[in-house]
């Protein structure tokens, strides 16, 4: 080709413009082609335009003679501006070895890389190839390796130096209780006197297998837990200094440290527990949980209606004390019907009531901020729709309020209708945003926050309803928001359509419990949406009601009072759902 050369050797050709071919048989037919061939008799012939191609079978040096047993051998560093790959199949993986640093794998090559990049690493990597301290905490990046990356058995305890993994390399409830062996934490691990009596349920708690310690503490004997000597009229041995402590919340206790670890136990006596009823009965009423308000968490019971009509009770329940006590009431008058959500900002625990409907059957828009410490009410900015029935659920990431759905007036009419308004809440510019409506117009839906998500079960999708005859249409529809993208879709839809169910969260799972299905049937039923998409049933309420309120609070989900027709009977009575299993979380004295 044009400015082509052949600087010597046999059957060469350089038929590409400015290609070069030496050696034996090159062919350097692209333009810009560079291809030189070793002594084998055969072809080796460009593919491409601008190609560097180079047959050497003694191997090829760049600054140093090459080593006969490797294709490349290079003096100095290599340097890579994109991904380097093997074409090594699974079962013969990519070997990495250093002769300077370590005999077998060279830790210091993986520093700042992702280990699931490493894939290929394969079972021929095992504990024995890497030296103490070669792999360190800084060196992996928090949750870069959770267990499900690990085969079982792959990493031993012996596997590893002393030290060499630091708790900082481990993200938060990466391992859970289920990939620990059994009898690999023994009452060695567990520092004496690190339980105290007030985050263990004697009578309901069974864990698997024994911890034991010997100077004081608690014993786990045949499965039950039990206190020991050192335990007198509930004086409880104090927690040393770094000390461990099992509670049913993550969040912390003074002197306390949420470790990030958390273990799953089984309760013996699962099921809804009764507790001590309020002395103010209700149903179309908000109810929320605040864990960190009180020494075990508080919830809190708001408006809704009793046999005279809407009220404007405020009023907590204490976990720890197991009491009631009542609270300034809403200002502005009574209402029901209405929603309620909490935050917490820094030390400070706000309680949001929004919309709802008056005595005179008025649909509000109102916004009213109660602030717990305080015991002070203030308004804030009102809603773009007024409306009763809805339901108002807190973003846990970032803090945003959501209202969505519920009902409002027909103008000039004595109707109202369901609608599928959807707007966030601001606290700190205390303005509203209004966001893509929801597929499905409904009131009295049940709703939860999950990863991000506002999931909405069932409700009532009546077109019209007076305030004489209000009448009903239970929907069993399930839809999602996902707040990142403003968008919704659709799940599973309930087993049974719902309205005035009530609606809560527990351990990644959405509860429908109670509420009117078909024929204006109360129900008793309690629904669980998985976090696979799936519905199961829990333990049925008892009564059955509608129009109650389901919240998280301790660890566990809590039922107040609600209605039933036939005959009509308004509740107080407040009961606990013990689930089977339970998350204890593990704490640190400081």
């Amino acid at each position: 080709g044009a400015y082509g050369a052949i600087p010597g050797g046999r059957d060469n050709a350089a038929s590409g413009a400015y290609a070069q071919a030496g050696g034996r048989r090159a062919k350097a037919v692209h333009d810009g082609a560079f291809v030189w061939g070793d002594s084998t008799d055969a072809d080796l012939a460009s593919t491409a335009p601008d190609q560097f191609l180079v047959r050497a079978a003694g191997g090829v040096g760049l600054g140093r003679v090459p080593d006969p047993s490797f294709q490349l051998d290079v003096e100095g560093a290599v340097r890579s501006s994109d991904t380097i790959v093997s074409t090594k199949v699974v079962g013969a993986p990519l070997a990495v070895t250093s002769t300077d640093v370590n005999t077998n794998l060279n830790a210091d090559l993986l520093d700042g890389f992702d280990a699931s990049a490493f894939s290929m690493f394969g079972p021929d990597v095992n504990t024995g190839e890497i030296a103490d301290d070669a792999v360190t905490s800084a060196k992996i990046a928090p949750g870069a390796v959770t267990a499900n990356e690990l085969a079982p058995g792959a990493v031993s305890a012996g596997s590893l130096a002393t030290d060499a993994v630091g708790a900082d390399a481990i993200a938060a409830d990466s391992v859970g209780a289920s990939e620990v062996a059994d009898g690999s934490l023994t009452g060695a691990d567990v520092l004496d006197g690190s339980l105290t009596e007030a985050d263990v349920d004697f009578e309901s708690l069974a864990v698997d297998g024994v911890v034991e310690s010997t100077t004081g503490g608690f014993r786990f004997p045949d499965g039950s837990l039990q206190s020991t000597a050192a335990v007198s009229s509930g004086t409880i041995v104090e927690v040393p200094v770094g000390g461990m402590i099992l509670k049913r919340s993550n969040i912390t206790s003074n002197g306390f440290s949420y470790t990030g670890l958390r273990l799953t136990a089984t309760q013996a006596s699962a099921g809804w527990q009764t507790r001590p009823p309020s002395d103010s009965p209700s149903y179309g009423h908000a109810a929320v949980g605040l864990g960190s308000v009180g020494a075990s968490g508080s919830l809190f019971v708001v408006g809704g209606l009793d046999l005279s009509g809407p009220v404007a009770n405020l009023q907590a329940y204490d976990l720890a004390a197991g009491s009631w006590s009542v609270l300034a009431p809403m200002p502005g008058g009574e209402r029901g019907d209405l929603a309620a959500a909490a935050t917490r900002i820094g030390p400070t625990h706000y309680l949001f009531v929004a919309g709802g409907r008056d005595g005179n059957d008025v649909a509000l828009d109102r916004l009213e901020e109660y602030t717990v410490e305080t015991g002070s009410w203030d308004s804030r900015a009102g809603m773009n729709h007024p409306r009763y029935g809805l339901v108002l659920v807190l973003d846990s990431n970032n803090g945003g309020l959501y209202a969505i759905g519920g009902r409002e007036p027909i103008p000039a009419s004595s109707f109202d209708t369901p609608v599928n308004y959807v707007e966030r809440y601001d606290q700190d510019s205390d303005t509203w945003t209004v966001l893509t409506p929801m597929p499905t117009a409904r009131a009295y839906a049940a709703a939860g926050f999950v990863g991000g998500k506002i999931y909405v079960a069932g409700g009532d999708v009546l077109l019209t309803a007076s305030v004489s005859s209000p009448g009903a249409e239970p929907t069993d529809a399930v839809e999602v928001y996902d707040i990142a993208t403003d968008s919704w879709s659709s799940l599973t839809p309930l087993p049974e359509p719902r309205y005035g169910a009530g609606g809560a969260v527990l351990q990644g799972g959405l509860y429908v419990a109670g509420g009117r299905g078909p024929a204006s049937v109360e129900a008793q039923e309690v629904f669980r949406l998985t976090p696979a998409g799936l519905w199961t049933q829990s333990v049925p309420l008892v009564p059955e009601r509608f129009y109650t309120s389901l919240v998280t609070v301790g660890g566990s989900l809590w039922s107040y009072g609600g209605l039933k027709l036939g005959p009509f009977t308004v509740f107080d009575d407040l009961q606990e759902l013990l689930p089977g299993e339970v998350v204890l979380y593990v704490h640190q004295r400081n």
